[in-house]
């Protein structure tokens, strides 16, 4: 069972390395800020066993895959 719908409104997290050198320096930028969670992944597209990962959009229309933890739901979580 998934924590988070399609077309729910979340807040992102990132919790890895935090580095200007990080191959995810894009998504530590956007640490704070408001996604839609566009689905969650499929089996085949989810390379990590039993840790959830979903497609989310940024408010900039950015799409990026994110761990199920990285995702919270809350008070700034409204639509983006």
């Amino acid at each position: 069972m998934s924590q988070f719908d399609t077309n729910e409104a979340a807040l992102f997290t990132y919790h890895c390395w935090e580095s200007e050198q990080s191959t995810d320096v894009h998504l530590w930028k956007k640490s704070g800020q408001r996604v839609l969670v566009m689905r969650m992944l499929t089996k085949q597209e989810n390379e990590n066993d039993g840790i959830r990962m979903y497609r989310v959009r940024f408010l900039d229309r950015l799409e990026a895959d994110v761990f199920e933890d990285e995702l919270s739901k809350g008070k700034g979580a409204q639509t983006p």
